[in-house]
């Protein structure tokens, strides 16, 4: 018998329930091209969530639903609104809390023949830090390519 070490390969989709979010990072790689942003959130024992804008349609005009859902992300991130403006650095570093909601969408899975489960973000504001101390660090680990090399070592 052999015995061969795993490593953490995801968590899936978070549960539901209350959360205080740190935006960790806003990639905004595919905004040139493409009018895509992503805001990438992290809560204080590490469980992550995305939230997605496409700020663009396919044929290059703007998407006015996308383009409010995103003003209104940056004011509660930001807690200022009619900014008219925002640099996607300013938000990294900032707070906002909100109930994850799961939703059956109308697609179905054609493997498992089952409705494919959404997670929605629901009363969405502005937080101070994690339970009020903004200088908290998310509890990751932060080395994940030094994991994959413990592998070597066996």
């Amino acid at each position: 018998m052999a015995k061969i070490k795993t490593v953490e390969v995801g968590q899936g989709l978070i549960p539901e329930g209350h959360y205080v979010f740190k935006v960790d990072d806003v990639d905004d790689s595919k905004y040139e091209d493409f009018g895509k942003i992503t805001i990438n959130l992290i809560t204080k024992d590490g469980k992550k969530f995305s939230e997605r804008f496409t700020l663009l349609k396919a044929d290059g005009k703007l998407n006015e639903g996308a383009q409010k859902a995103w003003s209104f992300w940056v004011g509660i991130i930001l807690n200022q609104w009619g900014a008219g403006e925002s640099d996607t650095d300013d938000l990294i570093g900032k707070y906002l809390e909100a109930d994850v909601v799961h939703k059956e969408s109308d697609q179905i899975n054609e493997k498992t023949g089952k409705a494919y489960v959404n997670a929605n973000l629901e009363n969405i504001k502005s937080a101070d830090g994690f339970d009020g101390a903004e200088d908290e660090k998310p509890m990751v680990d932060s080395d994940e390519d030094d994991d994959l090399d413990d592998l070597d070592d066996l």
